[in-house]
Protein backbone atom coordinates (compact mmCIF):
# COMPACT_ATOMS: atom_id res chain seq x y z
CA UNK A 1 0.00 0.00 0.00
CA UNK A 2 2.85 2.48 0.81
CA UNK A 3 4.47 1.61 -2.65
CA UNK A 4 0.75 2.36 -4.53
CA UNK A 5 0.75 5.94 -2.24
CA UNK A 6 4.39 6.96 -3.42
CA UNK A 7 3.49 6.32 -6.71
CA UNK A 8 -0.11 8.13 -7.11
CA UNK A 9 2.22 11.08 -5.27
CA UNK A 10 4.35 11.11 -7.72
CA UNK A 11 1.75 10.84 -10.20
CA UNK A 12 -0.19 14.07 -8.83
CA UNK A 13 2.76 15.85 -8.96
CA UNK A 14 3.67 15.01 -12.78
CA UNK A 15 0.27 16.34 -13.45
CA UNK A 16 0.96 19.81 -10.83
CA UNK A 17 3.77 20.44 -12.82
CA UNK A 18 1.50 20.52 -16.38
CA UNK A 19 -1.18 21.86 -15.41
CA UNK A 20 -2.45 25.20 -14.11
CA UNK A 21 -3.83 24.94 -10.22
CA UNK A 22 -7.31 26.24 -11.22
CA UNK A 23 -7.82 23.06 -13.72
CA UNK A 24 -6.22 20.48 -10.87
CA UNK A 25 -8.51 22.03 -8.51
CA UNK A 26 -11.65 21.25 -11.19
CA UNK A 27 -11.08 18.23 -11.84
CA UNK A 28 -11.03 16.93 -8.19
CA UNK A 29 -14.22 19.02 -7.54
CA UNK A 30 -15.75 16.75 -10.35
CA UNK A 31 -14.40 13.44 -9.20
CA UNK A 32 -15.68 14.31 -5.77
CA UNK A 33 -19.25 14.87 -7.31
CA UNK A 34 -19.33 11.07 -8.04
CA UNK A 35 -21.33 9.42 -5.32
CA UNK A 36 -19.35 6.40 -3.55
CA UNK A 37 -21.36 3.89 -3.13
CA UNK A 38 -22.18 2.47 0.60
CA UNK A 39 -20.24 -0.33 0.94
CA UNK A 40 -22.94 -3.04 1.11
CA UNK A 41 -24.54 -1.85 -2.32
CA UNK A 42 -23.40 -3.85 -5.79
CA UNK A 43 -21.38 -1.01 -7.98
CA UNK A 44 -24.03 -1.09 -10.42
CA UNK A 45 -26.76 0.05 -7.30
CA UNK A 46 -27.79 3.01 -8.84
CA UNK A 47 -27.40 1.95 -12.73
CA UNK A 48 -31.29 0.88 -13.13
CA UNK A 49 -32.73 4.31 -11.33
CA UNK A 50 -34.55 6.35 -13.53
CA UNK A 51 -33.98 9.78 -13.85
CA UNK A 52 -37.96 10.29 -13.48
CA UNK A 53 -40.39 11.43 -10.47
CA UNK A 54 -40.63 8.87 -7.52
CA UNK A 55 -40.39 7.48 -4.43
CA UNK A 56 -37.43 5.37 -2.72
CA UNK A 57 -36.40 2.40 -0.05
CA UNK A 58 -33.25 2.10 1.62
CA UNK A 59 -33.60 -1.19 3.18
CA UNK A 60 -30.80 -2.78 5.90
CA UNK A 61 -30.55 -6.13 6.73
CA UNK A 62 -34.30 -7.63 6.74
CA UNK A 63 -37.34 -6.49 4.58
CA UNK A 64 -38.40 -3.32 6.76
CA UNK A 65 -37.07 -0.31 4.84
CA UNK A 66 -34.94 2.28 7.25
CA UNK A 67 -35.78 5.31 5.10
CA UNK A 68 -38.15 6.23 2.58
CA UNK A 69 -37.53 9.35 0.02
CA UNK A 70 -39.51 10.84 -2.75
CA UNK A 71 -38.15 13.17 -5.66
CA UNK A 72 -38.80 14.33 -9.09
CA UNK A 73 -35.82 12.85 -9.94
CA UNK A 74 -34.84 9.48 -8.51
CA UNK A 75 -31.20 8.24 -9.63
CA UNK A 76 -30.30 11.62 -9.07
CA UNK A 77 -31.70 12.16 -5.92
CA UNK A 78 -30.57 8.88 -4.04
CA UNK A 79 -27.00 9.29 -5.36
CA UNK A 80 -26.81 12.95 -3.65
CA UNK A 81 -27.67 10.89 -0.34
CA UNK A 82 -23.95 9.15 -0.93
CA UNK A 83 -22.10 12.34 -2.54
CA UNK A 84 -19.28 13.21 -0.37
CA UNK A 85 -20.09 16.96 -0.75
CA UNK A 86 -23.19 16.46 0.82
CA UNK A 87 -23.73 14.74 3.39
CA UNK A 88 -25.48 14.95 6.34
CA UNK A 89 -25.22 12.87 9.90
CA UNK A 90 -28.62 10.93 8.79
CA UNK A 91 -27.15 10.08 5.35
CA UNK A 92 -23.28 8.84 7.06
CA UNK A 93 -25.63 6.63 9.33
CA UNK A 94 -27.97 5.38 6.29
CA UNK A 95 -24.73 4.67 4.11
CA UNK A 96 -23.62 2.36 6.60
CA UNK A 97 -27.15 0.42 7.32
CA UNK A 98 -28.25 -0.12 3.81
CA UNK A 99 -27.96 -2.94 2.18
CA UNK A 100 -30.03 -2.57 -1.19
CA UNK A 101 -32.80 -0.37 -2.49
CA UNK A 102 -35.98 -0.41 -4.15
CA UNK A 103 -38.15 2.53 -6.10
CA UNK A 104 -41.39 2.83 -7.36
CA UNK A 105 -41.95 5.78 -10.37
CA UNK A 106 -45.00 8.42 -10.63
CA UNK A 107 -46.21 10.81 -13.12
CA UNK A 108 -44.69 13.74 -11.09
CA UNK A 109 -44.35 15.48 -7.85
CA UNK A 110 -47.61 15.08 -6.17
CA UNK A 111 -48.44 11.62 -6.96
CA UNK A 112 -44.78 11.59 -5.05
CA UNK A 113 -45.71 12.76 -2.73
CA UNK A 114 -49.07 10.97 -1.46
CA UNK A 115 -47.44 7.90 -2.24
CA UNK A 116 -44.14 8.85 0.42
CA UNK A 117 -46.56 9.52 2.82
CA UNK A 118 -48.66 6.40 2.52
CA UNK A 119 -45.34 4.24 2.54
CA UNK A 120 -43.89 6.19 5.70
CA UNK A 121 -47.16 5.86 7.70
CA UNK A 122 -47.75 1.86 6.53
CA UNK A 123 -43.79 0.79 7.09
CA UNK A 124 -43.01 3.22 9.83
CA UNK A 125 -39.15 3.52 8.61
CA UNK A 126 -36.52 4.20 11.18
CA UNK A 127 -35.04 7.41 10.21
CA UNK A 128 -38.58 9.39 8.76
CA UNK A 129 -39.71 10.01 12.63
CA UNK A 130 -41.15 13.46 11.33
CA UNK A 131 -43.60 11.63 9.01
CA UNK A 132 -44.59 8.48 11.10
CA UNK A 133 -46.80 10.29 13.70
CA UNK A 134 -50.12 9.47 11.89
CA UNK A 135 -51.99 8.56 15.06
CA UNK A 136 -51.26 11.50 16.78
CA UNK A 137 -52.44 14.21 14.30
CA UNK A 138 -55.79 16.19 15.47
CA UNK A 139 -58.61 18.13 14.19
CA UNK A 140 -59.44 21.05 16.48
CA UNK A 141 -63.56 21.82 16.16
CA UNK A 142 -65.38 24.20 18.33
CA UNK A 143 -68.29 23.35 20.88
CA UNK A 144 -71.59 25.17 21.25
CA UNK A 145 -70.08 28.24 23.22
CA UNK A 146 -66.69 28.09 20.69
CA UNK A 147 -64.52 26.24 23.21
CA UNK A 148 -62.21 24.48 21.37
CA UNK A 149 -62.34 20.33 20.80
CA UNK A 150 -59.64 18.17 19.55
CA UNK A 151 -59.92 14.82 18.01
CA UNK A 152 -57.86 12.56 16.64
CA UNK A 153 -57.71 12.73 12.77
CA UNK A 154 -58.46 9.71 12.09
CA UNK A 155 -61.74 9.72 13.59
CA UNK A 156 -63.00 13.04 11.87
CA UNK A 157 -66.46 13.07 10.88
CA UNK A 158 -66.71 14.30 7.09
CA UNK A 159 -69.90 16.00 8.13
CA UNK A 160 -67.62 18.45 9.87
CA UNK A 161 -66.15 19.77 7.11
CA UNK A 162 -66.42 23.50 6.61
CA UNK A 163 -66.65 24.36 10.56
CA UNK A 164 -63.43 22.33 11.38
CA UNK A 165 -59.52 23.26 11.53
CA UNK A 166 -56.55 21.72 11.29
CA UNK A 167 -55.03 19.17 10.72
CA UNK A 168 -52.43 19.82 13.84
CA UNK A 169 -49.35 17.37 14.27
CA UNK A 170 -50.43 16.71 17.95
CA UNK A 171 -52.46 17.51 20.88
CA UNK A 172 -49.74 19.81 22.39
CA UNK A 173 -48.82 21.20 18.99
CA UNK A 174 -52.61 22.04 18.94
CA UNK A 175 -52.50 23.54 22.10
CA UNK A 176 -49.27 25.91 21.10
CA UNK A 177 -50.86 27.00 18.55
CA UNK A 178 -53.63 28.09 20.13
CA UNK A 179 -51.57 29.70 23.22
CA UNK A 180 -49.97 31.70 19.70
CA UNK A 181 -53.33 32.92 18.45
CA UNK A 182 -54.44 33.77 21.87
CA UNK A 183 -50.81 36.03 22.04
CA UNK A 184 -51.36 37.72 18.87
CA UNK A 185 -55.14 38.34 19.14
CA UNK A 186 -56.15 39.21 22.08
CA UNK A 187 -57.77 35.90 23.13
CA UNK A 188 -58.86 34.68 26.15
CA UNK A 189 -56.60 31.96 28.10
CA UNK A 190 -59.22 30.46 30.29
CA UNK A 191 -62.02 30.58 27.47
CA UNK A 192 -59.71 28.45 25.07
CA UNK A 193 -59.26 26.08 27.64
CA UNK A 194 -55.43 26.60 28.41
CA UNK A 195 -56.12 27.78 31.78
CA UNK A 196 -58.00 25.58 34.12
CA UNK A 197 -59.34 26.64 37.03
CA UNK A 198 -57.80 26.05 40.38
CA UNK A 199 -60.90 26.47 42.82
CA UNK A 200 -64.06 27.70 42.87
CA UNK A 201 -62.86 31.13 43.65
CA UNK A 202 -60.54 31.22 40.38
CA UNK A 203 -64.26 30.99 38.38
CA UNK A 204 -64.27 34.74 38.40
CA UNK A 205 -60.65 35.37 38.00
CA UNK A 206 -58.38 36.94 35.13
CA UNK A 207 -56.48 34.65 32.92
CA UNK A 208 -52.85 34.82 32.63
CA UNK A 209 -52.84 37.40 29.14
CA UNK A 210 -55.74 39.47 31.18
CA UNK A 211 -53.00 40.86 33.61
CA UNK A 212 -50.67 41.58 31.20
CA UNK A 213 -53.70 43.61 29.33
CA UNK A 214 -53.23 40.86 26.37
CA UNK A 215 -56.86 39.76 26.57
CA UNK A 216 -60.12 41.54 26.05
CA UNK A 217 -61.68 40.01 29.10
CA UNK A 218 -64.14 37.52 28.34
CA UNK A 219 -62.75 35.57 31.38
CA UNK A 220 -63.95 38.49 33.11
CA UNK A 221 -67.12 39.71 31.23
CA UNK A 222 -65.62 42.48 30.00
CA UNK A 223 -66.10 40.87 26.46
CA UNK A 224 -69.01 39.53 25.30
CA UNK A 225 -68.63 35.60 24.69
CA UNK A 226 -70.21 36.08 21.12
CA UNK A 227 -67.32 38.50 20.56
CA UNK A 228 -64.85 36.86 21.32
CA UNK A 229 -66.45 33.38 19.51
CA UNK A 230 -66.73 35.85 16.48
CA UNK A 231 -62.93 36.93 16.70
CA UNK A 232 -61.42 33.05 17.29
CA UNK A 233 -63.53 32.17 14.35
CA UNK A 234 -61.63 34.82 12.45
CA UNK A 235 -58.48 34.35 13.53
CA UNK A 236 -58.81 30.32 13.11
CA UNK A 237 -60.02 31.15 9.26
CA UNK A 238 -56.74 30.38 7.27
CA UNK A 239 -56.96 26.66 9.07
CA UNK A 240 -60.55 26.13 8.18
CA UNK A 241 -60.75 22.87 6.74
CA UNK A 242 -63.24 23.35 3.52
CA UNK A 243 -66.46 22.04 2.46
CA UNK A 244 -66.24 19.40 -0.70
CA UNK A 245 -67.63 21.48 -3.62
CA UNK A 246 -68.21 18.40 -5.74
CA UNK A 247 -71.08 16.25 -6.21
CA UNK A 248 -68.95 13.46 -5.67
CA UNK A 249 -65.13 12.18 -6.26
CA UNK A 250 -63.02 13.60 -8.55
CA UNK A 251 -59.57 12.62 -10.20
CA UNK A 252 -56.58 14.58 -10.11
CA UNK A 253 -55.14 13.51 -13.55
CA UNK A 254 -51.10 13.71 -13.52
CA UNK A 255 -49.09 13.40 -17.24
CA UNK A 256 -45.80 12.64 -17.61
CA UNK A 257 -45.38 12.72 -21.62
CA UNK A 258 -41.75 12.37 -21.67
CA UNK A 259 -42.25 9.09 -19.76
CA UNK A 260 -45.24 8.21 -21.50
CA UNK A 261 -47.44 7.70 -17.93
CA UNK A 262 -50.40 8.93 -16.72
CA UNK A 263 -51.96 8.92 -13.13
CA UNK A 264 -55.25 9.57 -11.80
CA UNK A 265 -55.39 10.41 -8.41
CA UNK A 266 -58.88 9.90 -6.86
CA UNK A 267 -60.25 12.17 -4.13
CA UNK A 268 -63.52 12.07 -2.29
CA UNK A 269 -64.07 15.05 0.22
CA UNK A 270 -60.41 15.59 0.60
CA UNK A 271 -59.83 11.53 0.90
CA UNK A 272 -57.51 9.88 -0.92
CA UNK A 273 -59.25 6.95 -2.23
CA UNK A 274 -56.32 5.53 -4.24
CA UNK A 275 -53.98 6.14 -7.61
CA UNK A 276 -54.99 4.45 -10.53
CA UNK A 277 -53.86 4.77 -14.71
CA UNK A 278 -57.06 4.67 -16.10
CA UNK A 279 -60.44 6.45 -16.08
CA UNK A 280 -62.85 3.25 -15.68
CA UNK A 281 -60.55 2.47 -12.38
CA UNK A 282 -60.82 5.53 -11.20
CA UNK A 283 -64.35 5.04 -11.49
CA UNK A 284 -64.41 2.00 -9.94
CA UNK A 285 -62.55 3.69 -7.18
CA UNK A 286 -65.35 6.37 -6.62
CA UNK A 287 -67.45 3.61 -6.18
CA UNK A 288 -66.63 1.13 -3.93
CA UNK A 289 -63.16 3.03 -2.14
CA UNK A 290 -63.96 3.49 1.54
CA UNK A 291 -63.79 7.27 2.36
CA UNK A 292 -60.51 7.54 5.02
CA UNK A 293 -59.74 11.24 6.33
CA UNK A 294 -55.88 11.15 6.40
CA UNK A 295 -54.49 14.88 7.25
CA UNK A 296 -51.40 14.55 4.71
CA UNK A 297 -53.51 14.00 1.87
CA UNK A 298 -56.10 16.13 2.49
CA UNK A 299 -53.58 19.02 2.71
CA UNK A 300 -52.41 18.23 -0.46
CA UNK A 301 -55.44 17.88 -2.27
CA UNK A 302 -56.58 21.26 -0.33
CA UNK A 303 -53.35 22.60 -2.07
CA UNK A 304 -53.70 21.03 -5.27
CA UNK A 305 -57.73 22.18 -5.80
CA UNK A 306 -58.03 25.58 -3.93
CA UNK A 307 -54.53 27.54 -4.10
CA UNK A 308 -51.66 27.92 -6.90
CA UNK A 309 -50.20 23.92 -7.04
CA UNK A 310 -46.66 23.74 -8.66
CA UNK A 311 -48.19 21.10 -10.45
CA UNK A 312 -49.37 20.44 -13.43
CA UNK A 313 -52.82 18.98 -12.84
CA UNK A 314 -56.19 18.45 -14.96
CA UNK A 315 -59.44 17.74 -12.46
CA UNK A 316 -62.00 15.45 -13.95
CA UNK A 317 -65.40 14.97 -11.68
CA UNK A 318 -66.24 11.66 -11.82
CA UNK A 319 -69.53 12.30 -10.28
CA UNK A 320 -71.03 13.36 -13.58
CA UNK A 321 -68.99 10.63 -15.43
Amino acid sequence: ALGDARVLWRLLQVWCARHPPREIEAAVAAVLKHPGLPPHLPPDALDALPHAPGVYLFFGLNEHPIYIGKSVDVRTRVASHFNAEHRTPRDLRLSQEIHRLEWEETAGEFGALLRESELVKTRLPAHNVALRRRENQVILELDEHARPLLSRALDFDLARLGTSYGPFSSRPAARQFLAHLAADHALCLKTLGLEGRRSAADDGAPCFNRQLNRCQGACVGAEPREDHAARLREALEPLRLPAWSSHGAIALVERNAARFREDWHVFDRWCWLGTVKTIDAARGLAAAAPRVFEADAARLAIRAMLAEPPWPLERVDLGSL
